[in-house]
């Protein structure tokens, strides 16, 4: 009976809000009070509050008298409903809540794949491409395609762009014809580019009173909107933390870089470039075993016992790079130079491509002949080190 009671208190403060939030205002018939629990929805204790499927898209008129919904269940209410004005019966009603819409504007393989997140989080999407045709999928999923930029632009305040490049990106954003309309929007840049590229977006956006951040995308298409999904944003903090949730749809992993506009970008080249030495290293590796009669999917299974290995090697590495203090009692560059020598030997005797590895070689050699034969291999960093 106190449960109850604490909820039906609950919910009489959860309509009065539920009255400020939605467009029209709610009939002043709606009765406070609860009577009975939703038959489609239990509240159970100990259980996280869902939302039953009937009433995912539409509440009734005699909400509050009906449906026993705790502060949770009012919230996902706001978070998940499409609530539409117009009668249905004598009893029930559809509102519409202020509405929360994004805009798209390139719709590449990348940029067509953030569209359908938002869309299934109850955005109003709306998007562009300089060939509408790639649109036609995305707005038979509930999409509107703009006539043109401006058009795509003025529909909504939160903009995500994702273009082949900035070059192209200025071109579209920078026209004059837009400053007007883009003035007190929020730009996400999604495009890839370098850290001076972003850096001059960002004092672009600040003189035309644009609200901006930078970010990248950290995985392929078909994983966006998935949890593991991740994404970089930089930018200012309380931008981010404004948006946030948003732009949360798009990835489980949505990841804060930093303040400076650059640091996505910057941070994006850092993960690409351990990416693909991580990638081709492996077909390396592959090639290799395979060349012994040992399948690759061997290597896969044995990478994961061995993993921890490589990942107490990237911590040494970041500490001792930070310190410039290269010296330890692991195993030198010494040791390191002979070991890749071994299997640069074991590549050529197979007939294995081998210049990857001449390149590591390579890279020791320079690294003893530097005078750091007895640091350990992070001493290596030496030859990257900007000058």
């Amino acid at each position: 009976m106190q449960r109850a009671s604490t909820e039906r208190q609950i919910s009489a403060l959860c309509i009065t809000s539920l009255r400020a939030q939605i467009e029209p205002p709610l009939p002043n018939t709606i009765s406070p009070k609860i009577e009975r629990p939703c038959h489609h929805r239990q509240v159970r204790s100990g259980q996280k509050p869902r939302l039953c499927g009937q009433h995912r898209f539409r509440s009734c008129i005699d909400l509050a008298g009906i449906h026993l919904l705790d502060s949770e269940g009012f919230r996902l209410l706001f978070d998940l409903l499409e609530l539409r004005p117009g009668r249905r019966r004598a009893h029930e009603w559809e509102y519409r809540m202020k509405s929360s819409a994004v805009t798209v504007v390139g719709l590449g393989q990348m940029g067509a794949a953030l569209v359908p997140p938002f869309l299934r989080a109850g955005e109003d999407v709306t998007v562009w491409n300089r060939s509408p045709q790639k649109a036609e999928p995305l707005v038979a999923a509930g999409a509107r395609l703009a006539a043109d930029v401006k058009d795509a632009i003025s529909s909504s305040d939160l903009i995500i762009v994702c273009l082949a490049d900035y070059a192209t990106s200025d071109r579209l954003l920078r026209d004059e014809m837009l400053s007007a309309t883009l003035r007190g929007k929020t730009v996400v840049q999604l495009t890839t580019g370098t850290g001076a590229e972003a850096r001059d977006a960002a004092a672009w956006a600040h003189d035309a009173g644009v609200t901006y951040l930078d970010g990248a995308i950290m995985d392929y298409p078909t994983m966006v909107g998935s949890p593991e999904c991740m994404l970089l944003i930089s930018g200012a903090k309380e931008v981010y933390d404004q948006y946030s949730t948003r732009l949360g749809v798009l990835g489980g992993r949505l990841t804060y870089a930093g303040p400076q506009s650059s640091a996505a970008n910057v941070l994006d080249g850092g993960l690409l470039t351990m990416y693909y030495g991580n990638a081709l290293s492996f077909m390396q590796s592959s090639a290799m075993l395979m060349a012994e009669g040992i399948d690759a999917g061997q290597l896969e299974h044995a990478l994961q016992t061995f993993m921890p290995v490589i990942t107490a090697t990237y911590k040494r590495s970041a500490d001792a790079i930070q310190k410039r203090d290269y010296s330890g009692n692991e195993a030198s560059v010494q040791v390191h130079t002979i070991g890749v020598q071994s299997l640069l030997s074991r590549a050529e005797q197979d007939g294995i491509e081998h210049r990857m590895l001449k390149l590591f070689a390579d890279y020791l050699n320079e690294t003893l002949a530097r005078g750091h034969k007895d640091a350990e291999l992070p001493a290596v960093f030496e030859l990257f080190s900007p000058k």
